[in-house]
C-alpha cells in the first residue's frame, strides 16, 4: 500500500511499501521534501525528534523544522540543491540546527539525497541529533584547553616510555618543544642515575596503579636539574592499560623556600636563645641573691636585663617586619620627605652613645618620595649599625647626583670583613665580631628590602677610614 500523502503532494509508487518499512527502521529522522519545499513524508524518528505528529508536519514548508533565523535563506539553498541533486552532506563546514515545534533548538547533521519518483525528483534529508556529540566535543576541547594552558607539565607516554603528547607547561618546565619531545623516549628528561626509577614508575602504572605526588628530579634541555612532583595515572582502552598520563609540577622554588624557611627559623631561634637565656639567668641571680647585692651590682644587673630585653624586642620586631615584607602585607604611605629633617629625627631616636659623635651634612632642599616612618627606620638602623661597629665618628651625608639622591651613613671603624661582603644583605649574615657587639644580622637585610620597596637601592661602599652605606633614591 502506498504511503499516504497530504493533498497536492506527490505519492510514492506501488512498490514503496518496502521503502516505507525501511524508512521506519532508519535510526535517523528522515524527511522527504517535494520540489516546492513542502514535507511529503516523515518517519517515526522525525516525530520523536521534532516533537510533532505526521499530521502536524505533512504539507508544511520544510522550513518549519529550522530556527527562524535560518528560514529566509534556506529556500535559496534548497533551490540550488534542486538544480544539482546528488548525495552529499548539507552545509558542510557549518553548524546546523533543527527546531522542535516547542521552539527548542538542537544541533544536527543532515545528509541530502535525491529520490526519483513518478512525479519528479524529491529530496530526502536524513537528520541526526548530535547534541551529545557536540557536548562531548566541547568537553574534549575544554579539557584540551585546560591541559594546554596548565602551568604543570601534562604529558602522555606509552608503556614503553615513548612520549605521545606534550603541553606548553612541559615545554616551559623541561625546555623541549612538543615537536622535539613527541616520539622520543621519556628518558629524554630523566637524569642518568634515575633511569631505573622511571622504568619502575611505568611498570607500576602498567599494573594499574596510580602514583601520586612522587618527588624526584628531572633534567631540562639546558642541563639544569629541577625538583619535580609527579602524579602518574594509567590510560586505558577496551584491552586494558595502554599508557600513562603524567602531571609534573616544578617544586624547585618551593623546596628552596622550604629550606630557607627552615634555616630562617633555626637562625631566629638561635638569635633569640642568647638574650632569653641571659634574661633567665639574670632573673635567677636576682631571685637568689637580691638581698646580698650591692647597689652597683643591682644597677649593673638591671642594666643588663634592660639591654637583653631591648635586644630580644628589637629582634622580634625586625623578624615581624621581614615577614610582612616577604608576605606583601606592608602598606606604605608614600609622601615627599625632606631628607635632612628625617636624618635629624633618626638621630633623636638613636642618639650617639658616650664617646661617639654623629653629624648631619645634608642640603635642606634634598627630598625623596618614601614612606616617612619606614625611611626613618632605615636611617635609624644604619645609625645603630654604625655606632655598634664603627669608630667614634659617624656621619649622615646627602647629595644629588644625576637626579639621584645619594644618602650615606658612614663611620670611621674597621669596615665590613671581606668574607661577609657577598652575603652582606642576607638575613642573619654577620661578621665574626657581631656577637660581641650584639648584632643579630637582621637590620641590614631589613634596610635593604625597605629601600628596594621605595624603588631604590642600598649599597655598601668600603671607605678607606671605615664603612659607608649609601641609599640611592630618585630625587624629588
Amino acid at each position: 500500500m502506498d504511503e499516504p500523502a497530504a493533498p497536492g503532494l506527490p505519492r510514492l509508487g506501488a512498490d514503496s511499501a518496502p521503502f516505507g518499512a525501511f524508512l521506519e527502521a532508519a535510526p535517523d529522522a528522515v524527511v522527504i521534501i517535494s520540489g516546492d519545499g513542502r514535507i511529503a513524508l516523515v518517519n517515526a524518528q522525525t516525530e520523536r525528534l521534532f516533537g510533532a505528529s505526521r499530521q502536524d508536519l505533512l504539507g508544511q514548508p520544510v522550513e518549519i523544522l529550522l530556527p527562524e533565523r535560518f528560514r529566509a535563506v534556506h529556500a535559496g539553498h534548497r533551490g540550488a540543491y534542486g538544480s544539482d541533486p546528488r548525495t552529499r552532506p548539507m552545509g558542510a563546514g557549518l553548524e546546523l540546527y533543527g527546531r522542535r515545534l516547542t521552539g527548542e533548538e538542537f544541533p544536527v547533521d543532515i545528509s541530502l539525497s535525491p529520490l526519483p519518483t513518478q512525479d519528479g525528483v524529491l529530496i530526502t534529508a536524513a537528520i541526526r541529533d548530535i547534541t551529545e556529540r557536540k557536548r562531548a566535543e566541547e568537553t574534549r576541547a575544554l579539557l584540551a584547553a585546560i591541559v594546554e594552558s596548565s602551568d604543570d607539565a601534562i604529558t602522555a607516554q606509552t608503556l614503553d616510555g615513548i612520549i605521545m603528547s606534550w603541553n606548553r607547561g612541559a615545554e616551559r618546565i623541561y625546555g623541549w618543544t612538543a615537536a622535539e619531545a613527541i616520539g622520543r623516549h621519556v628518558d629524554l628528561i630523566v637524569p642518568g642515575d634515575r633511569k631505573d626509577e622511571a622504568a619502575e614508575l611505568l611498570a607500576a602504572v602498567a599494573a594499574g596503579q596510580t602514583v601520586e605526588q612522587y618527588e624526584t628530579v628531572r633534567i631540562r634541555k639546558d642541563g639544569n636539574i629541577r625538583d619535580i612532583s609527579l602524579t602518574l595515572s594509567p590510560t586505558r582502552d577496551g584491552s586494558g592499560v595502554t599508557g600513562a598520563s603524567t602531571i609534573a609540577r616544578d617544586v624547585t622554588e618551593h623546596k628552596r623556600l622550604e629550606a630557607a624557611r627552615d634555616q630562617f627559623i633555626a637562625n631566629a631561634a638561635h638569635e633569640l636563645r642568647t638574650p632569653l637565656a641571659t634574661l633567665a639567668g639574670l632573673g635567677e641571680i636576682l631571685a637568689d641573691h637580691l638581698h646580698d647585692m650591692s647597689e652597683a651590682q643591682l644597677a649593673a644587673a638591671l642594666a643588663a636585663l634592660r639591654r637583653q630585653g631591648e635586644r630580644a624586642s628589637a629582634l622580634v620586631a625586625n623578624l615581624l617586619d621581614l615577614s610582612q615584607l616577604d608576605g606583601g602585607r606592608v602598606r606604605f604611605a608614600f609622601e615627599t620627605v625632606g631628607v635632612a629633617a628625617a636624618a635629624r629625627r633618626a638621630l633623636d631616636s638613636a642618639p650617639p652613645p658616650p664617646g661617639t659623635t654623629a653629624d648631619v651634612d645634608i642640603p635642606e632642599g634634598l627630598r625623596v618620595r618614601v614612606d616617612a616612618v619606614r625611611f626613618e627606620q632605615v636611617l635609624t638602623n644604619l645609625l645603630i649599625n654604625a655606632y655598634r661597629y664603627g669608630g667614634p665618628k659617624v656621619r649622615i651625608e646627602g647629595r644629588i647626583q644625576c637626579e639621584t639622591a645619594c644618602i650615606a651613613v658612614a663611620d670611621d671603624g674597621l669596615g665590613v670583613p671581606v668574607d661577609l661582603l657577598p652575603r652582606l644583605f642576607e638575613v642573619f649574615a654577620r661578621g665574626s665580631n657581631a656577637e660581641s657587639h650584639g648584632g643579630s644580622g637582621i637590620g641590614l637585610a631589613l634596610c635593604h628590602r625597605l629601600v628596594e620597596a621605595f624603588g631604590g637601592d642600598l649599597r655598601y661602599d668600603p671607605d678607606g677610614s671605615g664603612a659607608r652605606f649609601t641609599i640611592l633614591l630618585p630625587a624629588k
